[in-house]
């Protein structure tokens, strides 16, 4: 079994950059078919003072109807977002990102889809390579 995070992980690009602005944006969904865990991951270029960005998630048993989760992280400055599921309940997951009160600018986002049940993972989005550094002498 590798512990290396990319050939036991699938990459996935949900959401686009999204220019300043404020309301909510629902994301891609991913398939959690044969994986036990999603995180998504928001860089946030820019938040206008009082301002705020808030992650939540919703989950859906055939990818029309949602339900929201229970929980969602927040900020009102500019860094990263990252939000877990872990044994989501339903087969497909989206992340939904709400900007209120004043602009903010994000860089896109991207899931995480790790904890396969078949390793390593096929993911045709991502090229990765694993780097091994040589033993000191």
């Amino acid at each position: 079994m590798s512990y290396n995070l990319t050939p036991n992980t699938a990459f996935s690009s949900v959401l686009a950059p999204q220019a300043a602005g404020q309301g909510s944006t629902n994301t891609g969904h991913v398939d959690m078919t044969g994986f036990s865990s999603v995180t998504f991951v928001i860089v946030l270029e820019a938040v206008t003072a009082g301002g705020t960005v808030t992650l939540n998630v919703e989950q859906s048993d055939n990818a029309s109807d949602w339900t929201a989760l229970a929980g969602s992280v927040s900020t009102d400055d500019a860094g990263i977002l990252a939000l877990e599921v872990h044994r989501p309940m339903a087969r497909y997951i989206r992340a939904v990102v709400n900007r209120a009160d004043q602009d903010a600018e994000t860089n896109g986002m991207i899931a995480l889809r790790r904890l396969a049940t078949d390793n390593p993972v096929e993911d045709s989005e991502t090229t990765s390579a694993v780097l091994v550094s040589p033993e000191a002498a």
